[in-house]
């Protein structure tokens, strides 16, 4: 689609350009001052302001509707796709079908339209974290809140089909949670694009963890097609496990999935504390057998509503992943000591000189002078025979630290703290908090962090109010560090080639607050990057070549494919995958040819753009 030319003024200098070659809500770099400017955020009647999610075929943004005055999300068709009937049409399914539907547990339509030749659909805006998110989060939830989960799909699903409407790509990643604990279902057109389905090259393009038998067939669907879906959500949800457990060395196919899924062992094997109830729901619905699973979805909740009678108990492991990956990381490891409980007060110190001085550095502490505070805790904390006063100590230093009045360089001089317990300090409670903030944000878990430093406003009384503006400034560093944190294992997910993990890892990162436009751009190329990458490494796979190294030799294994587009492509995409973007776009197959319309020439032609952009 060639567009007219288009000016644009830099609202800071004043230099005029052609911005008619650039899509919805892109980035425009002046050339007269530098300054970077937001440009086509007008669509009809809507003002676009932030992008929400980024597929295959469309871009959710966030908007404001000029006319009503009310925030809305619109998802906009791309342009490449704008002149593909097939794509068209999945694209106005979505809206026919989403318009048939009103329920509270159903993202609400609006309305839908065509402007400037795109077709976008105008949506109720969703605030809220998708279960795919919060699973990479936690891990797993509880019984209670997985039954919470399927009581409101359930209910969504049962108004969907009322309207004769199917889903068909149930998974966590199109369940919403709101803060008020209401479970939105989102993209019921999109899921024909999403069935399980081989295309030429033999990739499976659907989530074939959560598809059903029939899905995986290509044959007839019905309810009983998504009630598996949400069944297999739910197995995900309780066990923390979203595989299969494929044979090593072997090509992913239909055949073989259809396989696992019939000889998959029952709740009871992974989930044995699983109530009597809970176990018949999610071993119902996940039937190989359609006949085998609840008829419809009345009778999908009243199993739901028998098994939130008998739940079942927490297993004892689940919550404690973010302990483990901290412990794993050095700098974190030596926050995890003040998780120790310590009792100590001015009376109990023997050392009349140390109980002056410990005295003096609490007050400095209580006052919010932790720069005063830190050189009297260190040298404390590695000098005194006292070891309740040297655990203390050693405790307020890092918390000294923290609160920014000292460097990572000190807390490796301090002694460990020890094993006692018993009641401590207001001031002691806050610096463990501390403590317990950092390490959490060190791990990536961002909610954890949160947590802990309200856990440390809550442990101000009013001797320690003069603490919290230092608390604050400290606890507005929290989403940069676990940024830092989720950047380095992105990064190093990618090298060592498992893309699916890299992404959950991004999708974090790209939800923490603050979030510059440039790094959510940054964010989005890597994530799609990576989820090309996974596609090809099982194209790869299924066609024999070796994948047995890690990280593997991008080198190796263009050699082992016939010369063509398809090895220049392989080598291209494994060295973004590797963070090699020099090499990666230097050895551009469509460099000699700028205009090239083949899928991979535009995708990298869109990276490079949007990596070296200022």
């Amino acid at each position: 689609m060639v567009l007219a030319a288009e000016r644009f003024r830099c609202p800071e200098c004043g230099h005029e350009d052609d911005i008619a070659d650039l899509g919805f809500f892109a980035e425009w770099t002046c050339p007269g001052c530098g300054s970077v400017q937001r440009v086509h955020t007008l669509l009809a009647n809507f003002r676009l302001l932030e992008v929400l999610g980024y597929g295959g075929m469309s871009t959710v943004y966030r908007a404001e509707d000029l006319v009503l005055g009310r925030a809305v999300a619109i998802k906009i068709l791309h342009g490449d796709f704008q002149d593909a009937p097939e794509r068209r049409r999945s694209f106005e399914q979505e809206c026919a079908n989403l318009a048939r539907v009103r329920h509270e547990n159903v993202v609400s339509l609006y309305s839908a339209g065509w402007s400037r030749g795109y077709f976008y659909i105008v949506m109720e805006v969703v605030e809220g974290t998708n279960l795919e998110l919060m699973l990479a989060e936690r891990h797993a939830l509880s019984p209670r809140e997985v039954l919470d989960v399927a009581r409101q799909v359930v209910r969504g699903l049962r108004a969907a089909a009322a309207r004769g409407v199917l889903h068909r790509d149930i998974k966590p990643g199109n369940m919403i949670l709101t803060p008020e604990g209401t479970v939105k279902l989102l993209d019921f057109g999109l899921a024909q694009e999403s069935q399980a389905a081989e295309n030429a090259s033999g990739m499976i393009w659907a989530t074939p963890f959560y598809a059903s038998p029939e899905t995986l067939r290509r044959e007839r669907e019905d309810e009983r097609s998504d009630l598996y879906a949400l069944g297999m959500t739910l197995r995900h949800a309780l066990t923390g496990e979203n595989t299969l457990p494929l044979p090593e060395g072997q090509a992913v196919t239909p055949e073989l999935l259809l396989e696992l899924k019939r000889q998959l062992p029952p709740l009871a094997e992974c989930y044995p504390e699983a109530g009597a109830a809970l176990r018949r729901l999610v071993d119902g619905l996940t039937a190989f057998d359609p006949a085998e699973r609840p008829a419809d979805a009345d009778e999908a909740l009243r199993l739901v509503e028998q098994a939130l009678r008998d739940p079942g108990r927490v297993l004892p492991w689940l919550g404690m992943g973010a302990a483990v990956a901290a412990a794993a990381m050095g700098f974190s490891a030596a926050f995890l000591g003040a998780e120790k409980h310590v009792a100590l007060a001015v009376e109990d110190v023997p050392v009349w000189e140390e109980a002056a001085s410990y005295r003096q550095m609490m007050e400095e502490m209580r006052q919010g002078q932790v720069g005063q505070a830190l050189p009297g805790a260190m040298e404390l904390a590695r000098t005194s025979r006292y070891a309740p006063l040297r655990a203390a100590a050693a405790q307020l230093a890092r918390a000294a630290v923290l609160l920014g009045e000292g460097s990572a360089q000190l807390l490796q001089e301090l002694p460990a703290l020890p094993e006692e317990a018993g009641e401590e300090s207001p001031l002691l409670a806050v610096a463990r908090a501390l403590c317990r903030a950092q390490a959490a944000a060190e791990a990536g878990d961002y909610p954890a962090a949160l947590e802990a430093m309200e856990a440390a406003r809550a442990a101000l009384t009013e001797r320690e109010t003069a603490m919290m503006p230092a608390l604050k400034t400290y606890r507005s560093r929290l989403s940069q560090v676990t940024a830092e944190a989720l950047r380095g294992r992105a990064q190093r997910a990618m090298r060592q080639d498992s893309p699916a993990e890299a992404c959950q890892i991004l999708a974090m990162w790209k939800a923490l607050p603050g979030r510059t436009p440039r790094e959510r751009e940054e964010i989005e190329v890597q994530t799609e990057i990576c989820e090309v990458a996974e596609a090809l490494l099982a194209a790869l796979e299924k066609q024999g070549v070796p994948l047995d190294t890690h990280p593997l030799d991008v080198e190796a294994v263009a050699q082992q494919l016939k010369p063509g587009p398809l090895a220049a492509e392989a080598r291209c995409l494994l060295l973004l995958l590797h963070g090699e973007r020099e090499r990666a776009f230097a050895a551009d197959p469509y460099a000699a040819a700028p205009d090239a319309r083949e899928p991979f020439a535009v995708m990298l032609r869109d990276w490079k753009r949007r990596c070296t952009q200022p």
